[in-house]
């Protein structure tokens, strides 16, 4: 028996020709590499990714991206738990991944929202959510894309055509806007030319 333990105990510690210390590791050091190579592709991405424990919403992870947006190191990001970061209402879809009646697992719906940084700063954000099970263990994968850009340009389009529509009513021509024999726009003087609606125009 103690034979049989010492030449089990050589295998294990890496000592002798037998040892599965030695078998194993180019199979750990090619693992290692995969997993250093999936983290320098998430630290590139424009999104912040979190890993989030379900059980009570604290982070085990996150790539550089999120701490760029936050302005915390990932050691302070660990520390965290959601909450720390949005506002109170997004608790409510975090409880809903938590749940197995997603609607749609596979394609989780987009979550407009706002990140809060370290220095107080609201940063609006499109998340998204996804379950995982990692040893028995759940946990919410978060991606958060920074929408500031996106939420910049769609105000100026609002503001570019409320200008234009002030334009268009106030002029004292007609004016009708088509596009293949689809009309587009109509001010109110083109309705007063033709004796037509509003109402009637767009039938």
């Amino acid at each position: 028996m103690t034979n049989d333990w010492e030449d089990k105990r050589d295998q294990i510690i890496g000592l002798g020709e037998r040892s599965l210390k030695k078998s194993y590791y180019p199979e750990l050091q090619q693992r290692l590499r995969e997993l250093e190579r999936f983290k320098a592709l998430l630290d590139q991405s424009n999104d912040a990714v979190f890993l989030a424990q379900l059980s009570n919403g604290r982070f085990v992870d996150a790539n550089e991206t999120a701490s760029r947006l936050l302005h915390y190191t990932n050691e302070e990001i660990l520390n965290l738990d959601i909450n720390d970061i949005t506002p109170a209402d997004l608790t409510i879809e975090v409880a809903k991944v938590s749940t197995d009646d997603l609607p749609d697992p596979e394609n989780p719906p987009i979550i407009t929202t706002q990140l809060i940084t370290k220095n107080g700063r609201f940063i609006p954000v499109g998340i998204t959510f996804r379950k995982v099970t990692f040893e028995d263990q759940k946990y919410a994968v978060i991606v958060a894309r920074n929408i500031t850009e996106q939420q910049k340009a769609e105000k100026a389009l609002r503001e570019s055509e409320t200008r234009f529509r002030w334009m268009a009513e106030n002029i004292s021509d007609g004016l009708m806007i088509l596009e293949k024999d689809v009309i587009l726009f109509v001010n109110q003087r083109a309705c007063d030319i033709l004796g037509y609606s509003y109402e009637q125009i767009y039938e």
